[in-house]
């Protein structure tokens, strides 16, 4: 009788217990609270009809982008493998940025004049051939005017010549006349081409010369200025009216499309430098670093500092290299290839989220789909990245376009939260 009363005693309480859960929720709040705890476990709690991934799978879905072959296409999406390099260890250097001398011109007028007009401003790009100034002068007036007179005289010189080498086959005049008259044609053509000459010597072009006349529309002193090659104005001395000589600087055009980087280096790293290798310059006023190669090793110690000036020559399409810049440079040089070999990806391959460095890795299996890994960086090394951990030999990884997979996959964790 007491085994019986105290089942029946269990029983009831059963009962009561299910009657509370009702009240308290139904069974759904019942396994909306289990599945915490199985999920923990990393397992698939079920519910309804479809029922419910576990949160492992999920976190390994949020970690994974695909997109079809026309949107990769669209997003210029590149990949390249992680490969095994030998360490590059800088030489650290410290400088400034300069002008390409080879691109520099200072202009000087060839003939004293008086500045009659500028055409250009400082900052501005100029073609060759482009009219930079215009000075009147009256040297080249004369010389203009020299010239057109003795190419009258000369005309006039060889007419008389003509004439009277004519008439000394028919027998109508003297021998010393007929030399009197060669003479002077011989020396009024001599004159004429001194007087060509000087108007070459001021500038003047081979065709300006020979297209000279009375007839002109411009003053007879007008000297144009026009620039030597394409480039920026960077320097203007002159104003209108002011009498400049040949001595005097007026302007300066620099090709900006490159620039020199000259840097302080020690004798002791000399030989670990070589003509080409990269150099990659952190400049004043630039986020990101650029990258150059080294053009020039001194052979002179420089007295004053101890340290050889070397030159390095960056692009700088873009003009956002300012020359005088102050540079912080790294001078990348290979030890021996067995040594310190480590995986490298390009740098554009990196991302960051979340305070986490992050790549792109594309599937073997299935090639429309990148999986976000987390890896631990060491140094940049040029264009290069070190990756110390996270990645292996031979991955896949994006190289071109990760910032679009990095898009995507924001967007998808935002929508799966809402």
């Amino acid at each position: 009788m007491k085994t019986l009363a105290r089942a029946g005693f269990w029983f009831l309480f059963g009962a009561a217990c299910a009657v509370v859960a009702i009240l308290l929720g139904g069974p759904e709040r019942l396994a909306a609270r289990a599945r915490p705890a199985a999920d923990a476990h990393g397992h698939e709690g079920e519910g309804g009809e479809g029922g419910h991934e576990g949160q492992g799978h999920e976190e390994h879905e949020d970690d994974e982008v695909e997109l079809s072959p026309e949107a990769i296409a669209a997003a210029e999406i590149s990949t390249v493998k992680a490969e095994m390099r030998p360490m590059k260890l800088p030489i650290r250097a410290t400088g400034a940025v300069a002008l390409d001398a080879d691109h520099v011109v200072h202009i000087s007028p060839r003939i004293r004049g008086r500045v009659e007009r500028i055409d250009v401003r400082l900052g501005q790009l100029v073609k060759k051939g482009d009219i930079l100034a215009v000075l009147d002068s009256v040297d080249l007036g004369l010389a203009r005017a020299g010239y057109l007179k003795a190419k009258a005289s000369l005309e006039s010189a060889e007419v008389n010549y003509r004439r009277e080498e004519r008439l000394m086959n028919q027998g109508a005049t003297t021998e010393p006349e007929f030399m009197e008259a060669k003479t002077a044609w011989l020396m009024a053509e001599a004159e004429l081409r001194v007087a060509r000459e000087t108007l070459l010597l001021y500038g003047l072009a081979r065709k300006e010369v020979d297209a000279l006349t009375w007839e002109h529309e411009a003053p007879i002193g007008y000297f144009p200025i026009a620039a030597p090659f394409e480039g920026t104005v960077i320097e203007k001395h002159l104003t209108v009216g002011e009498v400049v000589d040949t001595s005097e600087r007026l302007l300066t055009i620099a090709d900006l499309s490159s620039v020199w980087v000259l840097l302080d280096v020690y004798p002791k790293d000399v030989p670990r430098l070589t003509v080409g290798q990269p150099v990659e310059c952190e400049v004043e006023g630039l986020k990101e670093p650029v990258q150059g190669s080294l053009t020039y090793i001194p052979d002179v110690v420089r007295t004053e500092t101890r340290t050889l000036q070397v030159r390095a020559e960056v692009a700088n399409l873009e003009r956002r290299i300012k020359p005088g810049a102050f540079v912080n440079a790294s001078l990348y040089k290979s030890l021996d290839p067995s040594a310190s070999r480590t995986v490298v990806i390009p740098h554009e391959a990196v991302q960051t989220m979340e305070g986490r460095s992050v790549v792109f890795v594309k599937e073997a299996e299935e090639p429309n789909r990148f999986r976000r890994v987390e890896v631990t960086l060491g140094r940049r090394i040029g264009g290069w990245q070190e990756v110390l951990a996270g990645l292996a030999e031979g991955q896949e990884v994006v190289s071109g376009g990760s910032f679009v997979l990095k898009s995507e996959l924001q967007r998808g964790q935002m929508e799966h939260q809402h």
